[in-house]
């Protein structure tokens, strides 16, 4: 009995809601928007409809394709004498890279140059033992390599730069190494 009442309950809310949404009482809360007919032609003489939009073409900035853009700097004084501000403006400032090397006591340095000196003696006596033997392309590669670093490490500690000269001098004689090996 029950499934039988929900067909009429239905229909009876769909009655009640098309009567509280009858066109009679939309009509005396928003009155029509349209003007009498009389006045419609005398408005329509007086006043021409909306134009169409114009559209227009706007013009195109030429881009360069190279490299053009400059770093702009702004650097704020501070009256306190704390250090100057310095903002940097599109994405940076294209700066020469500065080589960071770590500080090294005078004891460090003479030990480092005594090492690279044993390493280029251990190399140089590598590069005797190979002196005789025919080379592969390969192995004259890797002498030519060698050689590059041993004048490497020895250009590097004449400019005092003992760390450098100390790794080239340690890379040409492991390659001395395996040379000699074979």
């Amino acid at each position: 009995m029950k499934l039988r009442a929900l067909p009429s309950i239905f229909a009876a809310l769909l009655l009640c809601s098309a009567f509280t949404n009858s066109p009679t009482k939309a009509a005396h809360e928003n009155p029509p928007q349209n003007p009498p007919p009389g006045n419609q032609e005398a408005e329509h003489k007086a006043s021409p409809g909306p134009k169409p939009p114009i559209l227009k073409h706007r013009a195109h900035k030429a881009v360069a394709k190279t490299g053009t853009h400059k770093a702009h700097k702004k650097t704020l004084h501070d009256s306190a004498g704390e250090p100057n501000k310095v903002v940097v403006r599109n994405g940076g400032a294209k700066e020469g890279s500065a080589q960071l090397t770590p500080a090294t006591s005078p004891a460090q340095a003479r030990h480092q140059r005594a090492s690279t000196a044993t390493l280029l003696a251990v190399t140089d006596a590598n590069l005797k033992r190979v002196a005789g033997r025919q080379l592969t392309r390969a192995q004259q590669s890797m002498l030519e390599e060698i050689q590059t670093y041993m004048r490497q490490a020895k250009a590097a500690a004449a400019s005092a730069d003992t760390n450098r000269a100390q790794t080239l001098a340690y890379k040409a004689r492991l390659l001395s190494d395996e040379l000699a090996r074979k």
